[in-house]
């Protein structure tokens, strides 16, 4: 019994301190803290979409009427403006939901 008595002395010794941990990120809630990875991995698709395009362009380019080159380079066009569609729909739908929610 006078260990609980010194144990509930202990407890109410240490609740009267404040003690606050600091937000180490820049975002106050999950929600803004999920927009902001959704736009980071937009801006990375986009940026992969735009180098396949840029791929595509080169393969067409020295083709040079190979139909396995141009096949190649259809295909990188083909995936890289699914993956640019992607990409914009991802990121749309992330504004969508946002304003259906209300944050």
């Amino acid at each position: 019994m006078i260990f609980l008595l010194g144990l509930t002395g202990f407890i109410e010794a240490n609740t009267n301190t404040n003690f606050t941990i600091e937000n180490p990120l820049e975002h106050d809630t999950i929600g803004q803290l999920l927009e902001s990875i959704a736009n980071s991995i937009t801006t990375v698709v986009g940026a992969i979409a735009v180098i396949m395009f840029i791929i595509a362009g080169v393969l067409f380019v020295t083709s040079a009427g190979n139909p396995d080159q141009v096949t190649k380079a259809k295909s990188f066009l083909k995936y890289a403006i699914i993956g640019f569609i992607i990409a914009l729909i991802a990121s749309t739908l992330v504004q969508v939901v946002e304003w259906v929610l209300g944050v």
